[in-house]
């Protein structure tokens, strides 16, 4: 298996199947994991994460929102702590996109990485999109 040739396949909304059929970011969550170039990459664990961190950074702004939200979804399934961290400057951006279903991926990694309420289904109102746009504060020991 050529891991960059299957990014480089997520990297093209058309070739991640019927990935433009998805109605929600529920049912596209759905459609990733029926995707044999996504479980292609997601079966290289760790190996990916760089390589998927290297393109958002070059990048992000002009992918497909389709890819992009693929991408997203591919690091929070691979390694969570990871994604938060590679995802957390973009996400401001994320939110201004006209298809903010990468945001509503990279929300559902940002709150379950804080402790904070995640839904069952990938939805999220407004304020809770924007309750994770700054970076979490360290956590300190000790009291107070």
């Amino acid at each position: 298996m050529n891991l960059n040739y299957e990014i480089e396949a997520l990297l093209d909304p058309g070739k991640i199947r019927n990935a433009g059929c998805a109605s929600s970011p529920t049912v596209l969550s759905f459609m990733f994991d029926e995707d044999p170039h996504v479980r292609a990459v997601m079966s290289e664990g760790r190996k990916a994460v760089p390589l998927i961190a290297k393109i958002l950074e070059k990048q992000g702004r002009e992918l497909h929102d389709l890819s992009l939200s693929c991408l997203v979804y591919v690091l929070g399934k691979i390694d969570s702590r990871s994604a938060a961290e590679i995802l957390q400057p973009h996400y401001p951006a994320m939110l201004k996109r006209p298809c903010p279903w990468a945001s509503y991926f990279t929300a559902r990694i940002l709150r379950s990485q804080r402790n904070l309420p995640v839904h069952r289904e990938i939805r999220f109102t407004r304020a809770e999109l924007e309750e994770v746009v700054t970076p979490a504060e360290p956590r300190r020991s000790g009291g107070a």
